[in-house]
């Protein structure tokens, strides 16, 4: 499971909600908006600030291709907040438990599209395994940040 596409997912499903109007580029008052919403405490300063960061081109506008680079491709997985990961697991964890089971595990990896996809059940067992420190056959919140950091080292 990567986490990079994870966090792709989640910033394209965060343009999509910012992107009000559907030109497929948000202006800064769209951006200040889906801040706000998402209760994020941004001045209108450092939103204007993370704007024009964001807007390589300086043209007023974020695409969808300046977003994904901003928040994910040049973001380095070690400054990833354990906020953010929690929020990942949380959307794998589908039925709430605190917890991520084998059927979980093999949905999420199951809908992505990346080499993983329709892995084997002896394949899916042993990264379970890997990842499951306490032997409990689940993953922990505490045991999916481990992963995702002890990969980010690789």
């Amino acid at each position: 499971m990567s986490c990079k596409e994870d966090m792709r997912e989640r910033a394209t499903k965060f343009f999509k909600d910012a992107d009000t109007d559907g030109s497929g580029c948000l202006k800064k008052i769209e951006l200040y908006k889906i801040v706000q919403n998402c209760g994020f405490d941004k001045t209108p300063e450092e939103v204007t600030d993370w704007f024009v960061d964001v807007d390589v081109d300086q043209d007023g506008r974020i695409t969808m291709g300046e977003f994904i680079k901003s928040v994910v491709e040049d973001r380095p997985i070690s400054e990833v907040s354990d906020a953010d990961l929690r929020a990942s697991f949380k959307e794998i964890d589908r039925d709430d438990t605190g917890h991520i089971d084998r059927n979980e595990l093999r949905a999420f990896l199951d809908a992505r599209p990346h080499k993983k996809r329709g892995i084997s059940d002896e394949q899916l067992e042993e990264d379970l395994n890997e990842i499951d420190s306490s032997g409990d056959g689940k993953i922990s919140i505490e045991e999916y940040i481990a992963m995702v950091r002890e990969q980010a080292q690789d």
